[in-house]
């Protein structure tokens, strides 16, 4: 999906819409600058030339299973992807042809989605405290050291907002937060047998609690509105 960025600096150069990035886990720190750099500012740097990203303009990012090595990278970073996908077999390498290369999604539709239908979509109060009171379980949770930002919470939100659209309810539901709070929250957050402050004996104790139990853990807890 080529797009038609421009060189703020220097001649033409086209950028997808979307980038892949596999291996993130194993990246170098220089890589992980990088995506930094287009995440935050919205574009490439090429020695002395600048290209702006287009618009829409998607990153994702492909890691291994192994939570130790995710960890491993910089927070900075993960707190910057929206969402986090956990296959539970191999990713088969393919290529997926349309036919006359119809899209499934316009460009037009999708800045419609966002720009009207979007901001149009209703979020009851007692949503919102919902919401709010997972985030606060999350941070206080004795198995999270660091990881549940301002950032968690407007995320979430965001994304509740997207199913619910996709669904045809016209309002965010309780089983849409229950839904995505794993994938928006739980790559972001930093275990506490993760920290090298924990004795020995806290980390052999928790090293099979994953973020996604963590996660459900608290959803458990936390009552729903009716």
């Amino acid at each position: 999906m080529g797009g038609s960025g421009g060189a703020l600096g220097g001649g033409a150069k086209q950028l997808p819409h979307v980038v892949v990035v596999e291996g993130l886990d194993f990246a170098s720190g220089a890589v992980h600058g990088a995506l930094m750099e287009v995440i935050e500012r919205g574009q490439v740097t090429d020695r002395n030339t600048v290209y702006p990203c287009p618009t829409p303009f998607l990153i994702i990012g492909l890691t291994s299973n192994s939570p130790q090595r995710r960890q491993s990278m910089p927070p900075q970073l993960l707190e910057r992807f929206f969402l986090c996908h956990t296959l539970s077999s191999t990713l088969n390498r393919c290529v997926v042809t349309y036919p006359g290369k119809v899209p499934l999604l316009r460009f037009e539709d999708l800045a419609q989605l966002a720009s009207t239908t979007l901001g149009t979509l209703h979020v009851e109060q007692d949503i919102l405290y919902y919401m709010r009171n997972l985030i606060t379980a999350l941070r206080n949770h004795p198995g999270v050291s660091t990881g549940v930002s301002p950032k968690s919470g407007t995320d979430l939100a965001l994304a509740c907002r997207v199913l619910a659209l996709l669904s045809g309810t016209g309002a965010v539901m309780p089983d849409h937060v229950a839904l995505m709070i794993d994938k928006v929250v739980a790559h972001r957050l930093f275990p506490v047998h993760f920290s090298v402050y924990v004795s020995p004996d806290a980390r052999q104790a928790l090293q099979r609690l994953t973020c996604v139990d963590i996660v459900a853990d608290v959803v458990g807890c936390i009552p729903a509105p009716v």
